[in-house]
């Protein structure tokens, strides 16, 4: 943020009494981005999260009644269920290890929901994706120096999908939340989501890319007018070309045609044609018709939480959200799950009187949701930190910019 900014938040965080809860939300983020492969460490988030749910609940027994949103039991509903599968889960260790990811999640993810809707605002969580987002690139540098013709970067997550999908949360909540807010922010979070394209080699990142430049055309279509568009875009081109007079550009491009030309990261994120068995799309699939035969066998409350890396021999998870959740919970898990993502659609695309939405904001959160939909294919997100962070944080703000007591 720049000095302006800063002190603008600053003083609205101290008059409301949350630059504490603001604090913790920052901490939080990082600490899951820096430190979830890290079990020296991963225990950070988990502790940060407790205090900042017990800094909400003490604010509102002792200082303040928070205002809890209608659909703020939806998520633990979703832990109880996973809590009760414990009863008909077969490998109880596996169902313990499931529940306390999720449960991390899920407590931490509902006191930064609290927090927004008590005035934190929600650019102090982007501030916090936008920080974790650099940590996680910073730290990659160092594999760079000996990046070998098929490698994937995956930095401190250990995991080049979920490092990718981490570098997309910043930009896909800048370009959900109204313009005056985020948008001083959007081109720095386009440039990690370009970053994750190249060295992550994950194929999530097509749809992340495609969702980007979607939100662009969005803009410049709204926008198409406003000289104030075009007049930024010409500062970018001359940013670019003073510093070429700056940095030597020959060698950066020169770097990055040998990188691009030697390995395989980008060409993996664009084949799709591996039909031989053992290629990760064979096994994928496999997975898909595995998950399901299981859903087949308990299909109103699954196999228990965590029992597809069980009982499906293959010893992890899905890699399909869908197929996750119904082997492990069932249709009624998979509705709970999804409850919320739907909800922030219904409330941006229906009719409504007095809507405080433009136009640019309902297309972009349409985008931003059914990204996150096809991602699931593909991705499994029920315990991801992440996602349930980037989830409430979107519902806050949508709440906050219709302005009325309940979501939705």
């Amino acid at each position: 943020m720049d000095a302006t900014a800063i002190g603008t938040v600053s003083k609205k965080l101290n008059e409301e009494g949350m630059t504490t809860p603001a604090a913790l939300i920052i901490l939080y983020i990082i600490s899951f981005y820096a430190f979830s492969d890290n079990s020296e460490l991963s225990w950070s988030s988990v502790v940060l999260g407790t205090v900042l749910l017990g800094v909400m609940g003490y604010r509102h027994l002792f200082v303040r009644s928070l205002r809890f949103p209608r659909l703020f039991l939806v998520p633990w509903l979703f832990l109880l269920l996973n809590i009760v599968s414990l009863f008909w889960a077969r490998d109880t260790a596996q169902a313990i290890d499931e529940i306390r990811a999720i449960s991390s999640a899920i407590m931490a993810a509902s006191a930064i929901w609290l927090a927004l809707l008590l005035g934190v605002p929600v650019r102090i969580v982007l501030f916090g994706l936008i920080i974790g987002s650099l940590v996680l690139v910073g730290a990659s540098f160092r594999d760079l120096a000996s990046f070998g013709d098929t490698d994937r970067l995956s930095s401190l997550v250990g995991n080049s999908n979920t490092m990718a999908v981490y570098l997309s949360y910043p930009s896909m909540l800048a370009w959900s939340v109204e313009g005056t807010k985020m948008g001083r922010w959007r081109l720095i979070c386009s440039g990690l989501v370009v970053f994750a394209f190249v060295f992550t080699g994950s194929r999530t990142m097509l749809l992340v890319v495609a969702t980007q430049s979607a939100f662009f055309l969005v803009h410049v279509l709204a926008h198409y007018k406003d000289q104030a568009l075009w007049r930024r875009l010409v500062l970018c081109c001359a940013v670019l070309l003073a510093s070429a007079l700056v940095i030597n550009w020959s060698t950066v491009t020169d770097k990055t045609a040998e990188f691009l030309s030697t390995t395989q990261v980008v060409a993996r994120a664009g084949k799709l044609d591996e039909n031989r068995k053992g290629s990760s799309v064979y096994i994928r699939e496999r997975m898909v018709s595995v998950g399901l035969h299981l859903w087949a066998e308990q299909p109103f409350a699954g196999h228990g939480a965590g029992q597809f890396s069980s009982l499906s021999g293959f010893n992890m998870y899905a890699h399909n959200n869908y197929v996750e959740l119904l082997a492990n919970d069932g249709i009624i898990g998979l509705i709970l799950y999804y409850i919320v993502p739907a909800a922030m659609l219904f409330i941006v695309l229906r009719p409504r009187a007095g809507s405080s939405f433009s136009l640019e904001t309902r297309v972009n959160v349409t985008i931003t949701v059914l990204a996150l939909l096809i991602l699931d294919v593909a991705t499994v997100t029920l315990r991801s930190k992440g996602y349930w962070v980037f989830l409430v944080s979107l519902a806050a703000a949508l709440e906050q910019e219709e302005s009325v007591n309940e979501f939705p």
